[in-house]
């Protein structure tokens, strides 16, 4: 790690080791025709409609993605259908989220429409017997959802291709990666070899890199891109990230081969190298894609201006790295522990204590930065919430048969035909301790689940209601204030009204805290956040009341860190065969 350059002490250089500057990204440019995108102002255009997308090991299946518009699209002709005579029949309806219908006056050409957001499965049969089924996504189409695979925001580029994971698997591309020792931005390079005599598309999906070996740091890298690779040509491709297990060192700069590709895609076969799950992965590409693109706003809305930074692809980076450290919903996938504000005063006070002692006077400006850099990591992390995505691999409807394709460059899962399913039944779990001890191993890891819980809700709760806070302009106006008193304060030569200026200063923003967080309860999302907390406090309280009196029978003599050590490795061994394969 290098250490921190110091320019004085106006501003605090804070590290600037971690955050290494993303290098940009250019999609793979495709021209279009004007029915392929949306158009302007209420004249939505369908997507795609001419390039169903194949769903491999299904024969004769494909997908495709429009627009929900009530407008049928032009003609397709799938490629099973050797020319263009034949009727064709269909089993959908207007009533289905999507429909298919054959092309008056064509014969074997299919057209479709887009009705509701959701999903449909059509069988569409030609006269002569043949059947093709058609999966239809339809998505609603407007600016939030510009850029995915339905919908490009300047007509001139949307992502096709074939998907690196799949080109792998079919023995298409060969791949290698070499590490950059980087925690945040350039975190990796991918060398991807075309071994065909044909030139590849490939889509390098959003994913997370795993460390194969788990001594190192895994990142998740949000953003997608499309490279073409000539025959037997070879393509570098840089891939930006952020560590999500700030517990263990980055990838060396120029290591190879520690890094393992993980989309989370259910319908791709898991490396075997793998550790976490798909439904896992799934998560920590969705959660941190958030917190970009809470950075992205917060930027452009000037609420990053007072971080101790002048450069904005830095001030993007510090927040993104932070609040992704201290999620606690990434650290119980991760293991690792959420970072808090004395985490980030160790790294800054080592760093600055590199270039010689600190100063009370250097003291307090490092500290003034913390506050300000962690306030922000707050923000954002608050934002981002606001921003999450549910999994696009979700049901599309409660209860419901079929499961939605992605809207993100074209990946696809399969959609199974209703079927009625026998329940599964639970396996007994075996019971290895005695009754009394077994009794209490239960209930202390229910009751470590529930105060896990809690935390969790208090955390959201807390990020909900500065969220709410910041709203209000005399609560930035008295934090301001309240921070100019605090330099006063710890000035060397303070005096006492200085500090009790401070004091009645800090105890203002409290006491405007305490009247908006009345205010905020009030609100959907205050109730909704604070029954959370509710639920979760008396569920952690109820467990940790079970726990203790199952400890008071347990038998004289048992040693309970000897049991409790003995099933920490019990569920190491018991789930390592589990991260290597999907949930």
């Amino acid at each position: 790690m290098k250490p921190v350059s110091w320019k004085g002490l106006s501003r605090v250089a804070l590290v600037s080791a971690l955050l290494t500057l993303s290098i940009g990204r250019s999609w793979g440019a495709k021209d279009i025709g004007p029915q392929e995108y949306t158009g302007e102002g209420s004249a939505k255009q369908p997507t795609d409609f001419k390039n169903p997308l194949r769903i491999p090991n299904k024969p004769n299946t494909y997908h495709v993605t429009v627009c929900d518009n009530n407008s049928w699209t032009g003609v397709w002709y799938p490629p099973e259908w050797k020319g263009n005579t034949g009727r064709v029949k269909g089993n959908s309806t207007e009533k289905d989220h999507g429909h298919a219908k054959e092309e008056d006056g064509t014969g074997g050409g299919v057209q479709m429409m887009g009705s509701s957001v959701g999903t449909t499965d059509v069988a569409l049969t030609k006269e002569n017997g043949q059947t093709v089924h058609l999966i239809i996504r339809v998505i609603h189409c407007d600016n939030s959802n510009k850029g995915h695979r339905g919908v490009t925001e300047n007509a001139t580029a949307l992502p096709t291709g074939n998907f690196l994971e799949r080109l792998i698997q079919d023995g298409q591309v060969k791949i290698d990666n070499e590490g950059t020792g980087e925690t945040i931005g350039h975190v990796a390079d991918l060398k991807i070899d075309n071994v065909t005599d044909q030139p590849v598309n490939c889509v390098v999906p959003p994913m997370v890199l795993e460390s194969k070996s788990e001594k190192n740091q895994d990142y998740v890298c949000p953003k997608s891109e499309t490279v073409m690779i000539d025959p037997h040509g070879t393509a570098t491709v840089p891939v930006d990230g952020v560590c999500v297990a700030r517990n263990k060192p980055p990838v060396g700069k120029g290591v190879t081969g520690d890094l393992v590709i993980n989309t989370g895609d259910p319908n791709v076969p898991q490396n075997p190298d793998s550790h976490i799950p798909a439904k896992q992965v799934r998560d920590l590409v969705r959660i941190c894609t958030s917190k970009y693109d809470a950075a992205d706003k917060l930027q452009k809305g000037g609420d990053l201006k007072d971080l101790p930074y002048h450069d904005k692809q830095k001030q993007k980076d510090i927040v993104v790295q932070w609040s992704t450290w201290s999620d606690p919903e990434i650290s119980e996938i991760t293991g690792a522990p959420p970072a808090t504000k004395d985490d980030l005063k160790k790294v800054v006070y080592k760093q600055v204590e590199e270039k010689g002692p600190m100063t009370p006077a250097t003291r307090k400006k490092v500290d003034q930065g913390i506050d300000t850099i962690f306030e922000k990591v707050e923000l954002t992390t608050a934002k981002a919430k606001d921003l999450e995505k549910p999994d696009q691999y979700a049901q599309a409807e409660p209860g419901g048969g079929t499961f939605e394709i992605s809207d993100n460059q074209g990946q696809s899962t399969e959609s199974p035909p209703p079927q009625t399913q026998e329940k599964p039944k639970k396996d007994k779990k075996k019971k290895k301790w005695p009754k009394p001890v077994q009794d209490w191993v239960d209930k202390k890891k229910a009751s470590d689940d529930a105060e896990k819980k809690k935390k969790a809700a208090q955390f959201d709760y807390t990020y909900a209601f500065h969220t709410f806070c910041y709203k209000n302009k005399h609560y930035i106006e008295l934090l301001n204030q309240r921070d100019a008193a605090k330099e006063k304060a710890n000035a060397p030569r303070a005096t006492q009204a200085d500090r009790d200026n401070y004091d009645k200063a800090k105890r203002e923003v409290e006491k405007l805290e305490g009247e908006l967080d009345k205010e905020f309860k009030q609100t959907d999302d205050g109730k909704k956040e604070f029954q959370k907390v509710v639920d979760a406090e008396k569920g952690a309280n109820q467990a940790q009341d079970a726990a203790k009196e199952a400890e008071k029978n347990l038998p004289t003599g048992v040693d309970k860190d000897a049991v409790q050590k003995a099933e920490d490795e019990a569920k190491k061994a018991e789930e390592e065969p589990k991260k290597k394969a999907n949930p």
